[in-house]
């Protein structure tokens, strides 16, 4: 299973300097890595806790509340061929983040979770970047790796880049993220302010903890999970709790 998503070769370099500013600004929010500081503890329920909170309109506890600090990165900030992989691991497991349940006897369907589906979101844009980068994208050629090979797969990848703009925005109003950032000053020798900016780093967030979604996705490359029937607002913590006591058992 595959999310899909993005890109085309007419995209003009308006649009491109659009997706960069938001691939920056997201690559931090949106990365499996939430920091290499050790999580603050959270608490852990069960399931039927973890049931009993959410119908009291409690949303979740402290495991809402991992420090992360958003800074200058290397790795997230780097267009560079050299470190795709190093990219791709940082916001995408090896299965795309996609798990499986049992349908039938014969059959099983796999199920996303919306983080990776962004994470596959932000790669694909990244892709879409650094062919234009690269100059091997242009309105008359299909050059690229990523490109249309014909008018069919053109209209395919536009709709595609459409689509993950619009995810990404959403998931970003969803996350809400309410941090107060303040600028950082330039000033002359009177100091007196000569330049001001926002760029978010040195400001600490709290997080949502992603370790259960990781652990889910992992599970996922191996393992294929019972049906539990899915209602809409399921989310990996709601059905299989914040740690391995789930009545959902793989098989």
């Amino acid at each position: 299973m595959a999310y899909s998503g993005l890109s085309s070769s007419r995209t003009t370099p308006i649009l491109a300097a659009v997706l960069a500013t938001l691939l920056i600004a997201l690559l931090f929010q949106i990365s499996i890595k939430i920091s290499a500081t050790p999580l603050l503890p959270y608490r852990i329920c069960r399931v039927d806790e973890c049931a009993e909170r959410e119908a009291q309109g409690v949303v979740g506890g402290t495991h809402l509340t991992a420090p992360f600090l958003f800074k200058h990165n290397r790795v997230m900030l780097n267009l560079s061929h050299a470190i795709d992989a190093e990219v791709r691991e940082r916001l995408l497991p090896k299965n795309t983040g996609v798990f499986w349940t049992k349908h039938n006897e014969t059959f099983r369907l796999g199920m996303g979770i919306s983080m990776f589906h962004a994470g596959h979101c932000l790669l694909y844009l990244r892709g879409i970047l650094q062919d234009h980068i690269d100059g091997r994208v242009t309105a008359d050629t299909h050059s690229s790796a990523y490109g249309p090979k014909n008018d069919e797969e053109k209209l395919h990848l536009q709709t595609h880049v459409a689509h993950c703009f619009s995810y990404i925005a959403q998931q970003v109003m969803c996350l809400g993220d309410s941090t107060i950032e303040p600028p950082w000053i330039d000033t002359d020798e009177a100091g007196n302010i000569k330049e001001y900016g926002i760029d978010g780093y040195g400001v600490h967030h709290k997080c949502k903890d992603t370790t259960r979604m990781i652990e889910m996705a992992r599970r996922g490359r191996t393992e294929t999970f019972e049906d539990w029937g899915w209602k809409d607002g399921d989310t990996v913590e709601s059905v299989f709790g914040y740690e391995d006591e789930s009545p959902s058992n793989s098989t």
